[in-house]
């Protein structure tokens, strides 16, 4: 049995599967559209490396049910895409994590009130004016145009038969001719100062122009860096979202300060950490950590290739020495000292007070919970790190060959286990600025030496003894024998440890032989020819030291000075 195809029982279930395909379609395209919502963020936190930083920032959000789009914007345009990380809390999914760069309109311009009013009256005046001169240029066409009719007239080119005739209409045109020229002669004026009119008033229009856009430029934005964060959410819900990333054009290098009171009380030394950036985002009230690390670095562990041993082939180089020469800036004291108020002297307090020192497996972090304001403009704020004082032993340097003055040397030792960084460190003694001295905190030596510079109550005098100064002449040769008396006096109040140092010249030539004769109390490197005291000099105690020696040498030549 066939079925009978009945044509408006068709219609109408396609007419039905076409608006449920229409709705199917719209409510996927709406789908498809995530709802956005800007989140009101803040950096919370920063941990600066040597040359990046890693930003952290949070956000609260209310929303439906239904997919997403969460967005941080002002994120920095240096942000490393591989490194954004994404936590949260809430009745929500984590779909999808991206960085955008969201274009922006340039502003509709808005003149200022005053200016405009300005701009519209000169305006209005400028138009009124021009109204004013096609007005007058009009009647002067009129009477260009009835002049150019009389002077066709056909008395004036001979179109008359009479005398009386002619004459009476030579008159009549010569009047009117007079007339027409008198008025023209007036518009043409009245136009000129209409013109001139005009001009300055354009003139003043586009000066007040060119000053209000002066004044009031009109301002671009540059285009809005983002993450955005897709999720979803079975129901209303309240959430917070934390993400962090890494950016680069920031980062941190150590400097200190050296301080030393006197020759009985240890170093102290500050620690200041130079923290710059210039990401493109402003660390604002943020809570600051420094750390070591360099992410940046190839993390993989070394792997030693085999080495084939061979003959060297022989090749003539030059000695070249390599060397690496950091330029770190001095930069200025911000030690410890005292804050004086009207009633009490109160201790200015540091950074240093509050950081707290974390050693980690592979690098030292220095958490300081004061919240500090880093603009991203590249320059170097100083931040004190840590406070330490160093284990020291003192000792007083006289050269009296040189200077007769002494110089306070400070050793430190167990300089290693201090965890410091390579920088340069500004030297202060009793108060005073002393100079500067480099870290090397890769140099395998434990003891630090620090010269914090002359001392003047530790004099010397060296003088050569005339009486034992002589020539002797043996044949070819003549023998000359030195002797030099030094006398040493501490004038401080205390007793101190001295090393004196001197020398005896050595020979380079086999014809002129240095024989040493008195080096009593020293000890003498043969090889150098440096004579060295150890000295303990007591309060107001002088002390006197000799040495000596004989050069023999060829009498008919001469030697180099010597003092």
């Amino acid at each position: 049995m066939k079925t009978k195809f009945n044509l408006k029982q068709f219609v109408f279930v396609a007419k039905t599967m076409f608006a449920g395909l229409i709705m199917f379609l719209i409510t996927f395209y709406t789908n498809a559209e995530n709802k956005e919502v800007i989140l009101k963020s803040k950096i919370e936190k920063v941990t600066v490396f040597l040359n990046s930083a890693q930003v952290f920032r949070s956000g609260n959000f209310s929303i439906n049910s239904g997919t997403f789009d969460l967005v941080f914007e002002g994120v920095s345009p240096l942000v490393n895409n591989a490194t954004i990380q994404v936590n949260g809390s809430g009745n929500f999914t984590i779909l999808d994590v991206k960085q955008r760069l969201k274009p922006v309109l340039p502003a509709e311009y808005v003149i200022p009130l005053k200016i405009t009013k300005d701009i519209k009256i000169l305006e209005d005046s400028l138009q009124l004016i021009n109204y004013d001169i096609e007005d007058y240029t009009s009647q002067s066409d009129v009477l260009k145009f009835e002049k150019r009719i009389i002077e066709n007239n056909k008395i004036l080119t001979g179109g008359s038969d009479t005398i009386p005739e002619i004459k009476e209409g030579l008159n009549y045109l010569r009047i009117q001719l007079f007339d027409i020229n008198k008025k023209l002669l007036e518009l043409n004026k009245t136009i000129n100062k209409l013109n001139s009119k005009k001009q300055k008033i354009e003139e003043k229009l586009n000066n007040l122009k060119s000053y209000n856009s002066q004044v009031n430029p009109n301002k671009t934005e540059s285009p809005v860096n983002q993450i955005v964060i897709t999720v979803n959410s079975p129901a209303q819900t309240n959430g917070k979202l934390e993400v962090s990333y890494i950016v680069e054009s920031a980062g941190w290098s150590s400097t200190y300060d050296i301080r030393a009171e006197s020759s009985d009380k240890p170093l102290k030394l500050i620690q200041k950490a130079n923290i710059y950036q210039s990401s493109g985002e402003d660390w604002n009230d943020v809570k600051l950590t420094l750390s070591t690390i360099t992410p940046s670095n190839n993390n993989v562990k070394p792997y030693l290739q085999t080495q084939y041993l061979s003959y060297y082939q022989y090749n003539v180089y030059n000695d070249l020495r390599k060397s690496k020469i950091e330029d770190m800036p001095s930069m200025a004291s911000t030690g410890a000292g005292t804050t004086k108020t009207d009633d009490e002297n109160i201790a200015a307090q540091y950074a240093y007070d509050y950081t707290q020192t974390v050693q980690t497996l592979t690098n030292v972090e220095y958490s300081i919970p004061i919240s500090y304001s880093i603009p991203s403009d590249g320059e170097k704020h100083i931040i004190s790190v840590q406070n330490l004082t160093l284990k020291t032993d003192y000792t007083y340097y006289l050269t009296p060959k040189i200077d007769n003055q002494a110089f306070l040397v400070a050793k430190v030792t167990d300089f290693e286990n201090y965890e410091l960084l390579p920088g340069s460190a500004s030297i202060f003694f009793n108060g005073s600025f002393v100079g500067t001295t480099n870290i090397n905190t890769s140099d395998l030596n434990d003891t630090l030496e620090l010269t914090l510079g002359r001392d003047r109550s530790i004099i010397a005098e060296r003088k050569k003894f005339k009486e034992e100064n002589k020539n002797v002449i043996i044949g070819a040769n003549q023998v000359k024998t030195l002797t030099y008396n030094i006398n040493i006096k501490n004038n401080k109040l205390s007793n101190v440890n001295i090393i004196v140092t001197d020398q005896i010249p050595i020979s380079n030539d086999k014809e002129i032989i240095v024989k040493p004769l008195i080096t009593k109390d020293a000890d003498f490197d043969e090889t150098t020819g440096l004579l060295t005291w150890k000295l303990k000099i007591n309060s107001n105690e002088t002390k006197n030291l000799k040495l000596s020696y004989s050069i023999e040498s060829n009498r008919n030549k001469q030697l180099v000075d010597l003092n």
